[in-house]
């Protein structure tokens, strides 16, 4: 599967993403040639693409969350403009709390891409992914932090 990038996606010129620095543009992951989640500039808050794995045999991915706005009955979006931040649930889990810093500046302070098939998760002291924590990293100039293979 091949993944299309929406027009309306500008990436931050950095994020902290769970107590992990990350310098310049950059995909957070990808998986094969998708990338699942995508955290862009937004003029009242940061725009979030979610995608969930719908068939790993098949490589297949259901888009979840679209420029900050539910595509999927399980998704909720909840924008809070006085601190410029976004949450989404899927179901009852908290899958993503960013909050834009700046212009060009944002934190991820919650992140569980669990329910949607992916063995990522984190908060403000560190990050998971598949056993292994993350924290206080730096990335500065990379295309991508997280590749897997499909």
């Amino acid at each position: 599967m091949t993944d299309i990038i929406s027009k309306d996606y500008v990436p931050f010129g950095g994020i902290d993403l769970c107590s992990n620095k990350i310098t310049g543009p950059a995909n957070i992951i990808t998986i094969g040639n998708v990338k699942p989640i995508l955290i862009g500039q937004g003029k009242n808050w940061p725009l979030v693409w979610l995608k969930a794995i719908l068939s790993p045999a098949k490589k297949e991915f259901i888009d979840i969350v679209e420029a900050s706005e539910s595509r999927h009955r399980n998704a909720v979006i909840i924008t809070d403009a006085p601190i410029d931040g976004v949450t989404i649930l899927y179901g009852s889990t908290l899958v993503l709390r960013v909050q834009k810093k700046s212009k060009d500046q944002a934190i991820v302070d919650k992140l569980d891409l669990r329910p949607l098939g992916i063995n990522i998760f984190g908060d403000s002291q560190s990050l998971t992914m598949g056993g292994r924590v993350l924290q206080r990293n730096s990335f500065e100039g990379v295309g991508t932090i997280f590749a897997f293979s499909e």
